[in-house]
């Protein structure tokens, strides 16, 4: 296995943060972890797994899809599982017309407009049942929908093949209806204007660095291929990376194919207005790059965005060997910061997600390669004040055994906090 060299930078304990700048990043110095754990034994909790996703409405549920455990006959998990953060309770959501995604290894999620979207994925045996499906589960609903077939369907009915569109003088096109290999371990990101990026992932033996987008208001695939002037910026071809999307631009960071893993000296990033790839050198904090640290190089790694920053978490840099280091990136100035606190325990294929200021971490590949269930929070800052108040409040109706809805109405809350305790209904049909 190559290990990028150049990008492993200064050894962690080189150099470690005791004072940083601004309250954002004080209130990062030490990221405290605590595991959520069961009110009681018979509570619904979903199986430990690797490789699976989780997104969130960022107001107070968590949606975990997928995911893989070879203890349990090897199982690939396609159940959507959502967690309500103010009731510590997990509910499996509907499913009546059996329309989830079934290759749900290595998947992609994220959350949309009250929807849930995944693509790609593989199952077991790995890459024998690579799926390029784009799937939306509506929350209103709760239905799936196979958003790729809809795509096909619709360009049928208008008469459209896949048309090749010159974009640019320097010779970059695209390709409409044209859409992704199936493959696993890619990523995707959603743009301010509605559409849906996919970028890289691997077909088993081979790995891609193509980039697909889908819009998501006309339903069509979009093929990104990129002319002679802008290809040397173009990530290396890779799986299990993390991209974040902030603002006007998606970033790649790690990953890695059968015989490389990337590092973090040099981010790509994909500009969603100027449709171009850029590479970008990340800095130190006085702005040199004779003092840089950055994170080893590394795959299966999560990152989040959180207030203009990229927080890292664990993740594999050696076949035999995972990490519980967590680091900081400042997307305005591309430099990297290690955290003096670590996650709990090393970590891969674990997956993260934020919420109302609470950063959430599940499953995951301990070092012992067992697949665990754990769900650990840690509280970034001071909590929206209607989201105490709510917290309070349900804590208190609990402990009475009174949370209902009617309930709820007598102490005069508004209606909009109904949908948050449907999970409580569910369990109890």
């Amino acid at each position: 296995m190559q290990i990028d060299r150049e990008e492993e930078g200064k050894m962690p304990n080189e150099r470690k943060v005791t004072v940083l700048d601004s309250f954002q990043e004080s209130s990062m110095i030490n990221m405290n972890f605590t595991e959520i754990s069961k009110e009681a034994e018979e509570q619904a909790w979903p199986e430990g797994r690797s490789g699976h996703c989780i997104c969130s409405d960022n107001e107070n549920f968590l949606y975990v899809f997928g995911g893989y455990n070879p203890k349990d006959s090897h199982s690939i998990y396609n159940q959507l599982w959502r967690y309500n953060t103010s009731a510590n309770v997990w509910t499996i959501l509907p499913d009546k017309e059996n329309g989830s995604p079934l290759s749900g290894a290595s998947i992609s999620m994220t959350y949309w407009d009250q929807k849930i979207i995944t693509f790609g994925g593989t199952g077991y045996p790995f890459a024998e049942q690579n799926s390029n499906h784009l799937s939306l589960y509506c929350l209103r609903s709760y239905k799936w929908f196979n958003l790729t077939k809809l795509a096909k369907d619709q360009a049928i009915i208008q008469g459209c093949d896949e048309n090749e569109i010159k974009v640019k003088p320097c010779e970059c096109t695209e390709i409409r209806n044209a859409a992704p290999n199936p493959k696993y371990g890619q990523s995707i990101t959603i743009s301010p204007a509605g559409k849906l990026y996919v970028f890289a992932g691997t077909l088993g033996l081979e790995f891609e660095n193509d980039l697909h987008s889908f819009c998501l208001h006309n339903m069509f695939w979009t093929a990104h291929n990129f002319c002679s002037i802008h290809r040397d910026t173009i990530p290396e071809p890779r799986y299990r990376h993390a991209s974040i999307s902030k603002d006007n631009r998606f970033y790649v960071l790690g990953g890695a194919t059968s015989y490389r893993i990337f590092g973090f000296r040099y981010l790509h990033s994909f500009n969603y207005d100027t449709k171009i790839w850029e590479k970008l050198r990340c800095t130190s904090k006085d702005g040199t790059l004779d003092s840089m640290i950055y994170p080893e190089p590394r795959h299966s790694h999560v990152c989040v965005e959180y207030q203009k920053k990229v927080i890292l978490i664990g993740g594999l840099p050696l076949p035999n060997r995972s990490l519980d280091d967590i680091w900081v990136m400042d997307l305005e100035t591309l430099s990297w910061t290690q955290l003096q606190s670590a996650f709990p325990s090393p970590i891969y294929f674990h997956a993260a997600t934020m919420c109302n200021n609470e950063l959430y971490v599940f499953g995951g590949t301990d070092t012992q390669k067992k697949r665990v269930n754990k769900l650990h929070v840690c509280q970034m800052n001071v909590k929206p004040l209607k989201r105490q108040c709510w917290t309070f409040v349900t804590k208190q109706l609990k402990r009475n055994k009174c949370l209902d809805k009617q309930t709820l109405a007598n102490l005069g809350i508004p209606k909009s906090f109904n949908y948050w305790i449907d999970d409580l209904k569910m369990l109890a049909g």
